[in-house]
């Protein structure tokens, strides 16, 4: 693609052509490389803002001073709506380790002084690494804003996405696993024991190999958890 047919725009846009195939980690961090503004946002291909999405975010993170904002996410497909998925307002490192936060690229805006001081996205992980980069934020001791009106829509379909049971998503979790693993217990590390396990037996064609997945996954089964809350501002808990 040599040329965007952008309409109405009143920013300036510039387009990063890639021949490889190393991920959104690597396509993030370059667009933001390619920036100077103070704040920097992600959207992936598949996902849609809200119009007022950045200005609410903007507002929530001036009023607060957060480091990140991180804005309610409503699921759809041509189906229609599945879902509203809202973040915790009072999330510690180890609840983004145990469980999914219900934060997505799409629906991060941060300070770039944060980004640049968290060295951006894990180029390293294939899927998760949105997950590994709110966590390493946190770990920071860096703040966070939850807007929960369901500004970001996430859009789901099965052509290629990375959230589809694959080989290459079970070991994107299985290397998400790994790099934390050492700071956390098996029993907090279960539910992504399980994960892992499920897409692993998800993918399997012999039944040997399925038998094997099964069994790991009732070993390592536990359910999940989460809640929604208003805006609120946040800081890493001991």
């Amino acid at each position: 693609m040599d040329e965007l047919n952008i309409r109405e725009s009143t920013l300036p846009i510039y387009f990063l052509s890639r021949t490889d195939r190393a991920g959104a980690s690597l396509s993030r961090n370059l667009g933001a490389e390619q920036g100077s503004a103070p704040f920097i946002a992600f959207l992936d291909d598949d996902d849609l803002w809200g119009p007022t999405y950045l200005e609410e975010a903007l507002q929530a993170s001036e009023r607060t001073d957060a480091d990140f904002v991180v804005t309610g996410i409503e699921r759809f497909s041509d189906s229609g709506v599945s879902g509203v998925m809202v973040p915790d307002g009072n999330l510690r490192p180890k609840d983004v380790f145990m469980r999914s936060p219900r934060v997505t690229g799409s629906s991060i805006v941060c300070r770039r002084s944060a980004f640049t001081a968290l060295e951006g996205f894990d180029v390293s992980l294939p899927v998760a690494n949105d997950r590994d980069f709110f966590l390493r934020a946190l770990e920071a001791d860096k703040t966070y804003v939850v807007n929960s009106s369901p500004l970001v829509r996430v859009r789901s379909h099965g052509q290629g996405q990375l959230t589809n049971p694959t080989p290459m998503r079970a070991a994107g979790i299985a290397a998400f696993l790994h790099k934390h693993k050492a700071k956390y217990t098996y029993f907090e590390s279960r539910n992504l024991r399980y994960a892992s396990a499920r897409t692993h037996l998800s993918v399997s064609s012999s039944l040997s190999h399925q038998a094997w997945w099964f069994a790991a996954s009732l070993l390592s089964w536990s359910p999940s958890a989460g809640r929604q809350i208003p805006l609120i501002t946040s800081r890493r808990r001991p």
